[in-house]
C-alpha cells in the first residue's frame, strides 16, 4: 500500500507564521526607529563639531572676532541683501563639506533657507537680553542693524563679538537648531507682540518659541563656544538666576527668554 506524504501547508499554519511575523516586526519597528534616530542624533552632534572647528579656524583668521549672523555681500553696504550672505558662508572655506549644515533628522532639511545656499538646520545664537530689547524707536535703520546684542554673532553691521568678551566659553552657546524659520539665526528672547530691528518677518514666528527644533527624543543640540556640543533640553539652558547658556556675559535670562524656551520644551516630541 502506497504512503502519502503531506506537502505544502495548511491554510491555518500559513495565518500563523504570517500572525508571527507580524507581531515580531510590531515588537522590532520601534526599536530600529529608535535606532535610526539615535544616528541622526550622532551624526548631528558631529555636524556642530565640525561647524566649531571652522569657527575656531575663522577666529584665527580675524582677530578672534566672531563673523556677523549676516552680511552684505562681499562687504557691500549698497545690496541690502543680508540674508545670502550669512555667517555659513563666511566658514564655508575651512569646510570640506557643505553637507555638515544638514540635520538628518531635522523636518525642514530640504527646505532652502533665506541664504539659498543652505536649508534650514542649523543657527547662529543672537540672542538679546533686556538691556539690548526693545530698542529705541527712534534709532536709525543703520544704527540698529550695527547693534552687536548679547549672544555670540553680531548683528548685520556690527563690529563683531570678541572671542574675550565671552565670560563663560564652556557655558555659552553658539549654534542652535532650528526649524520653521528661514533666517540664519536663533533670538532666544524676543517678546510675542515685537518685531526686532523695525523689519517685518515674513514666513517666519515673531517669538522664536516653536522655531527652536528639539527632534533628538525631546532634546537639541548645542554648540558652545569653546568647541563642545552637548544635547539638552531647551530648560535646561538656564538655572535659576545663576546660570545662562544664551547670553555671553553670563547675566540672568530674560522673563522672555524663559517664556521662549519653557514654550519650545512643550513642542518637544
Amino acid at each position: 500500500m502506497r504512503s502519502h506524504s503531506k506537502n505544502g501547508f495548511t491554510l491555518v499554519e500559513l495565518l500563523v507564521v504570517i500572525a508571527i511575523i507580524a507581531v515580531l516586526a510590531a515588537l522590532l519597528f520601534p526599536v530600529f526607529s529608535r535606532a535610526r534616530r539615535k544616528g541622526w542624533q550622532t551624526t548631528c552632534v558631529s555636524n556642530q563639531r565640525q561647524i566649531g572647528a571652522a569657527l575656531t579656524l575663522y577666529l584665527q583668521d580675524f582677530d578672534e572676532t566672531y563673523p556677523n549672523y549676516r552680511f552684505e555681500p562681499l562687504g557691500s553696504q549698497q545690496a541690502g541683501d543680508f540674508e545670502k550672505n550669512s555667517w555659513r558662508v563666511v566658514i564655508s572655506p575651512y569646510q570640506q563639506n557643505s553637507g555638515v549644515m544638514i540635520c538628518p533628522a531635522n523636518s525642514d532639511n530640504s527646505i532652502l533657507s533665506q541664504d539659498a545656499r543652505y536649508p534650514i538646520s542649523y543657527a547662529a545664537n543672537v540672542a538679546a537680553d533686556p538691556h539690548d530689547y526693545p530698542f529705541p524707536s527712534s534709532l536709525p535703520i543703520a544704527e540698529l542693524r550695527a547693534l552687536t546684542l548679547s549672544g555670540v554673532f553680531g548683528n548685520d553691521l556690527s563690529s563683531g563679538v570678541k572671542v574675550s568678551s565671552i565670560v563663560r566659553p564652556a557655558e555659552c552657546i553658539a549654534v542652535v537648531e532650528m526649524l520653521h524659520n528661514h533666517f540664519s539665526s536663533f533670538i532666544v528672547d524676543i517678546p510675542d507682540d515685537k518685531e526686532p530691528f523695525g523689519e517685518s518677518l515674513e514666513n517666519s514666528s515673531v517669538c522664536f518659541s516653536d522655531c527652536l527644533f528639539t527632534g533628538h527624543f525631546g532634546l537639541s543640540n548645542y554648540l558652545f563656544t569653546d568647541g563642545h556640543v552637548k544635547a539638552l533640553k531647551p530648560t535646561a539652558t538656564y538655572y535659576g538666576e545663576e546660570t545662562n547658556y544664551w547670553y555671553r556675559d553670563a547675566s540672568s535670562l530674560s522673563a522672555d527668554a524663559r517664556t521662549t524656551l519653557t514654550t519650545a520644551q512643550a513642542h518637544s516630541n
